[in-house]
């Protein structure tokens, strides 16, 4: 109960005192009390780790034991025993993968003398059961984007096995994971509680809202599941109800989708831009939107943005763009429509930039903390957590003051997206995952304070085009303009010191205009 009378509902999940600490500090969570595993659930992964060199020594060149055992084979090659070990909770035969990483721990000590260890398959292992429960994460595959995926995941964690035949009862002959989700829920199993599609949809949204997903969030997963016809207009209502978020907000911030920004002219805000009062905007609605944004637009500015909406549409294409020109040739504002014209057209999108101050006009944030980076261009982020899936889920990425970026920090953002695809996806060797990518920024502008920027690298000169406006909506007078075009390359000739001089400003202060701030 609060202060003004009313219940308020409050998320938290429980840590451990040192990542209590590291939070405290602003240091990134390196190190915790709490063990956190990464549990793989691919069956067939198309890439594995190659062991220590030394441990290949000697070996016959035909061996086929040259890969690092992932979490999944340990548990596939648990102990063999009918029985309760000592000192276990749980009989191995009937453990589940989630719960055999949860509660035990491989051990690779040869000389351990721990009471009630069980030997594995492989030598030199044994299984031990863990002083605290360990947090178990994941790679996770949402319903509306495959069902039967999701439901093979659901039970590779929660379904005893050893081999994938064992996932499946002898009834289901088709080896369905859908049909055996089914199976399991009538079966009353603790993690299979449904037993209709309906109902397993909200056990997936209430999986999210376990893991902290921030309700929008939740509610356009379950847009998608209606799009996908698992789910009703009436069920989200009544789903609604429980999470902690009122759906008229939501809407609220959704027709305010077309954020008033300024005129690099006269100031003028844009009071007459059409609001749709939908999230899903209808044909017309989106029509009208490109009509009048086409006309808020100079030449230079439109052919950018009719080549960004005509390339991002087309499935294999990929647009890697760089939008440059001089001060007050409107490449926020352009920026801007772009992300607008995102929005209306369904496409997840993120903007960062290299400064914070120019993360505030793009109202975006920086690349640091977009991608959890530390000072050594290092990322931390959890591949479990909601800003993670965030970015698997990013379409359009624009980064502006791309002239303070260091190359090294450019292809440190290239590998991140490249590894949030799945290696089957068929846009995983593009660069950058085959993500749109918008650079913004002026080459005359502040460069990188260390290393080199990103001109001279392949990456950059190789696949990104470049497009450089030249109408200046700031500045009116002609000559005024030319100069400033001039001090920006450098160029300072006779025309410049004559127009310098020609406004120089006199010793008589108290005549002169003041400017506080």
């Amino acid at each position: 109960m609060g202060h003004d009378g009313k219940t308020h509902s409050v998320r938290f999940r429980s840590i451990s005192v040192m990542e209590m600490y590291h939070n405290m500090l602003g240091f990134p969570t390196c190190q915790s009390s709490l063990k956190v595993i990464y549990l793989p659930t691919d069956l067939d992964p198309e890439m594995k780790v190659l062991k220590n060199y030394h441990y290949m020594y000697g070996k016959d060149r035909t061996s086929e034991d040259v890969w690092v055992n992932s979490a999944l084979d340990y548990y596939v090659h648990r102990p063999e025993t009918d029985h309760q070990p000592p000192n276990f909770r749980h009989n191995m035969n009937d453990i589940c993968y989630h719960d055999f990483f949860k509660f035990y721990n491989i051990d690779h000590n040869n000389y351990s003398k721990k009471e009630g260890l069980v030997h594995t398959l492989f030598p030199n292992t044994r299984v031990v059961p863990r002083t605290v429960p360990a947090v178990c994460r994941w790679h996770i595959i949402h319903m509306d984007e495959d069902i039967k995926k999701y439901c093979l995941q659901q039970l590779i964690l929660y379904k005893p096995f050893r081999t994938y035949d064992d996932l499946f009862s002898a009834d289901n002959i088709n080896k369905d994971p859908i049909a055996e989700c089914m199976t399991m829920g009538r079966e009353k199993h603790p993690h299979f509680q449904f037993e209709s599609i309906s109902q397993m949809t909200f056990h997936y949204l209430e999986q999210m809202k376990q893991k902290q997903f921030d309700p929008k969030k939740i509610l356009e997963y379950a847009q998608s599941l209606i799009n996908r016809g698992y789910l009703t207009e009436e069920d989200l209502n009544l789903y609604i109800e429980t999470l902690d978020f009122d759906i008229s907000e939501i809407a609220a911030t959704e027709n305010n989708l077309f954020q008033q920004v300024w005129d690099f002219d006269n100031g003028e805000t844009e009071n007459n831009l059409p609001q749709p009062q939908t999230i899903n905007y209808t044909n017309e609605q989106k029509q009208d939107f490109l009509k009048f944004t086409r006309e808020r637009l100079t030449p230079d500015q439109r052919r950018v943005f009719n080549y960004f909406g005509k390339t991002i549409q087309e499935f294999d294409e990929q647009c890697l763009l760089f939008i440059t020109g001089s001060a007050g040739c409107g490449k926020t504002y352009l920026i801007r429509k772009l992300m607008e014209a995102c929005k209306v057209f369904g496409y997840k999108h993120d903007v960062v930039a290299t400064t914070g101050v120019a993360s505030m006009l793009t109202q975006g944030t920086t690349i640091h903390a977009y991608f959890h980076l530390n000072l050594r261009n290092e990322s931390n982020i959890d591949k479990s957590s909601a800003d993670a899936q965030r970015i698997r889920e990013l379409q359009v990425l624009f980064i502006d003051e791309v002239s303070m970026m260091e190359k090294n920090l450019f292809h440190t953002v290239d590998n991140i997206l490249r590894r949030m695809r799945s290696p089957d996806n068929v846009h995983y060797r593009k660069p950058f995952g085959g993500r749109h990518i918008v650079l913004v920024g002026d080459v005359a502008q502040l460069p990188v304070i260390q290393g080199k920027g990103i001109w001279d690298e392949p990456l950059f000169y190789e696949y990104f085009k470049i497009a450089n406006l030249t109408t200046n909506k700031r500045q009116q007078d002609s000559r005024f303009l030319t100069v400033l075009n001039k001090i920006r390359l450098g160029n300072i000739d006779q025309q410049v010191e004559e127009y310098l001089n020609e406004h120089t400003i006199d010793g008589d202060l108290e005549s002169n205009p003041h400017v506080f701030n």
